[in-house]
């Protein structure tokens, strides 16, 4: 039971930032939303089901491969390279909010998929440490007892 309520808060507390990062991205910066030909709801609802299995499969990485005692950092080093991977998946399938895309706009989302999955590994560092300090911390008091 503790195993399955360490991996759904972590998927949880590690989908909301990406998704947050995803729209100050794209829906601030950038401004695709007002750009697009359907309604921002319906995108925001299915973007934040996509987010919420991205950070599935994150969560589900540093579950089996991160098994130091780095966690954080570990965690953060998986997010940019899974960033990195779905990035170069989205620009094989020609998934973009650009017609017609630069090398200067290609480099800087290629960076920028990096930093927001390499955000939501580092959440996912962050919980899983403190799931193992608070366990390390129960094992110590039931030690001292």
């Amino acid at each position: 039971m503790v195993e399955i309520k360490r991996f759904v808060s972590t998927w949880l507390l590690s989908s909301i930032p990406m998704f947050g990062l995803s729209y100050l991205w794209h829906g601030v910066m950038l401004n695709d939303y007002a750009r697009m030909n359907y309604p921002l709801e319906s995108f925001l609802f299915i973007s934040f089901g996509a987010y919420l299995l991205i950070s599935a499969a994150l969560t589900a990485l540093n579950h089996y491969v991160n098994t130091g005692k780095k966690k954080i950092l570990t965690g953060g080093l998986i997010g940019v390279v899974f960033g990195l991977f779905l990035y170069l998946i989205a620009f094989v399938l020609d998934i973009s909010y650009h017609s017609s895309r630069t090398i200067d706009h290609i480099l800087v989302d290629f960076f920028w998929q990096a930093i927001e999955q390499g955000f939501g590994g580092l959440c996912c560092g962050l919980v899983f440490q403190f799931y193992m300090d608070k366990m390390k911390m129960q094992s110590k008091q039931l030690a001292d007892d």
